[in-house]
C-alpha cells in the first residue's frame, strides 16, 4: 500500500549575496584615525622624550604614532583591492541548506562543487589595531552547540569544492552550510551543485544550487 511507504527527507541548497564591509564607513574611519594621529603628533611637538613607550600609562613616542599612521594607510590600500575585487573578481556569499519535508534527519553529510569557477574562504582586510589599547573590530561571539544537537563537522573548503557534515537536520529547518563568508570566483557561467548523503536517505539526493 502506497500510504504505508515511508517518506524521506527533501534537502535543497540556496545561496545568498553575503553583506560586505561597509566601504564607505571604513574609509570615513581612516580619515578620522588619521586625523587623530596628527593631533597627538603635534601635541607632542618636538620632544625626543619619552625614550620609551608605556602602553599601560597610555604613553607613546612619535615613531608609534607615525606607525600606525602607515598602518592606517596600508588599510586604505587594502580596501581599494578589496572594492576592486568586489567589482571584477569574486562575489561573498552564504549557503543554506534547508530539509523541505515533514522528516527529521542525521549524519547529513553536503558536498558542493563549483564547475567553471573557484571558492575560497578569504578574510575581508581587517582593521588595524590602536596603539592606545582600543579595538575597533568586532569579535565573533562564540557560539555554543544548539541545544537540539546540531553541531557541523568535517569542514573541508577546497578550490572547487566544499564538504560539511550536519549531525542532524529537522523537518522545514534549514542551517548555514559554515559560519562565515565564503567567496565565489566565476563568471556567468559558473554553477553551483550539490550531493547529499544523509540516515534518511535512501540513495543520494543530487541538484544544483539555486542562487
Amino acid at each position: 500500500m502506497n500510504n504505508m511507504q515511508s517518506s524521506e527527507p527533501k534537502y535543497v541548497v540556496t545561496l545568498q549575496t553575503a553583506p560586505e564591509l561597509q566601504l564607505g564607513k571604513e574609509r570615513r574611519f581612516i580619515v578620522a584615525e588619521k586625523d587623530f594621529v596628527k593631533r597627538q603628533l603635534v601635541a607632542l611637538g618636538n620632544r625626543i622624550w619619552p625614550f620609551f613607550s608605556y602602553p599601560g600609562l597610555n604613553i607613546f613616542r612619535p615613531i608609534d604614532w607615525k606607525r600606525y599612521d602607515h598602518a592606517l594607510d596600508e588599510y586604505g590600500r587594502e580596501l581599494d583591492k578589496h572594492e576592486k575585487g568586489l567589482k571584477e573578481e569574486f562575489l561573498p556569499f552564504h549557503l543554506y541548506v534547508s530539509n523541505l519535508s515533514d522528516e527529521d534527519d542525521k549524519t547529513i553529510k553536503i558536498h558542493v562543487t563549483v564547475d567553471g569557477g573557484m571558492v575560497s574562504d578569504k578574510k575581508p582586510p581587517k582593521r588595524p589595531k590602536r596603539i592606545d589599547g582600543s579595538k575597533p573590530t568586532e569579535k565573533v561571539p562564540f557560539a555554543l552547540p544548539h541545544l537540539n544537537g546540531f553541531m557541523r563537522k568535517g569542514i573541508k573548503i577546497a578550490d572547487e569544492s566544499i564538504d560539511v557534515e550536519f549531525s542532524r537536520l529537522d523537518a522545514h529547518d534549514s542551517a548555514e552550510l559554515v559560519r562565515k563568508v565564503l567567496y565565489l570566483h566565476g563568471d556567468p557561467n559558473t554553477r553551483m551543485h550539490y550531493e547529499i548523503r544523509s540516515r534518511g536517505l535512501s540513495q543520494p539526493e543530487r541538484g544544483e544550487v539555486l542562487l
